[in-house]
């Protein structure tokens, strides 16, 4: 008898033993319910937190760029001799002669384009190069080219250059080492000392012929293509001033020719870098930032 109640106890002890290692089916199930509660809330926490910072980091990258783009044309901008207003690009045609396909002229201008260490000291090999200017014709454009889609299904700002060739002012004509550098293919003189205005002479500009098979840069992607509503009094930057483009799109300027001076606009389209469709910018979108800079051109006629 005891030895049966000694199994017996063992067996009851195991078997409770047993029991408090296991989990029921309700149990389990119960669980994983309340798993499931707390893991869903914290998995669309963290995916919140993943578009947050994915927008943000497309936004900081969209305003990064518009200012360094606006940078680069203020600099640019800053050693302008005359910068045509629309009469001139759109009016007088010489938008027409600095055409692409699927390009806009926006900003079109001369300037004294500096460059360094090409001129050679006669009779000394030792000495640094001397520097020199020469005059280029720069144009900005609002561009849909897209090649190959390799841009955004938004707009860009391209550039395009002109120069003049780079001669030695210490030789004469007949040297033919006088030119250092060709003009580049489709240049021709700037159109001063004739008759008329001086508008008058910078609108009569033609170009040479071919371009050389050259074609514009791209200084900025992701610009905003839709146009947005209302209007551009650009007789704040000055009474003469003059718009070019479409007032609000993703670019656009006022410029006042006779001063040598220009207001550009540039908006982005952050959107676009984190959405498949062509989203458009609403007003004050904090993803749509919009820069400008209002630049007086420096630079005067002269000799080189």
């Amino acid at each position: 008898m005891k030895y049966v109640l000694r199994l017996l106890i063992k067996s009851k002890a195991l078997n409770k033993s047993k029991g408090a290692n296991g989990f029921t089916m309700i149990e389990l199930l119960v669980g994983t319910i309340i798993a499931f509660l707390i893991t869903i809330p914290l998995l669309s926490f963290v995916v919140d937190i993943l578009n947050t910072d994915v927008k943000e980091e497309a936004k900081a990258n969209t305003e990064q760029e518009v200012q360094t783009a606006l940078d680069y044309i203020e600099q640019d901008l800053s050693q302008a001799l005359y910068i045509y207003d629309n009469d001139g690009v759109v009016t007088a045609d010489i938008g027409n002669e600095v055409a692409f396909p699927n390009r806009t002229p926006i900003l079109v201008f001369w300037k004294r384009q500096f460059v360094p260490g090409v001129i050679p000291v006669p009779g000394d090999d030792t000495e640094l190069p001397d520097d020199t200017h020469v005059y280029s014709l720069i144009a900005y454009y609002l561009s849909t080219n897209n090649p190959n889609g390799i841009w955004s299904n938004q707009v860009r700002i391209e550039r395009f250059e002109l120069r003049d060739a780079v001669v030695n002012l210490w030789l004469d004509n007949d040297d033919p080492n006088y030119t250092i550098e060709a003009a580049y293919p489709g240049f021709n003189d700037i159109p001063i000392g004739g008759t008329g205005t001086l508008e008058e002479q910078m609108n009569s500009w033609e170009n040479s012929g071919d371009f050389g098979g050259r074609n514009p840069e791209v200084l900025i992607d992701y610009v905003d293509q839709g146009t947005a509503t209302g209007t551009v009094d650009c007789t704040n930057v000055s009474p003469d001033a003059q718009l070019i483009g479409t007032a609000n799109s993703g670019f656009y300027a006022c410029v006042d020719s006779s001063r040598t001076l220009a207001k550009v606009f540039i908006r982005g389209n952050g959107l676009a870098r984190i959405q498949n469709n062509t989203p458009t910018c609403t007003a004050n979108s904090a993803y749509c930032p919009t820069g400008s800079i209002t630049v007086q051109g420096r630079s005067l006629f002269g000799g080189q």
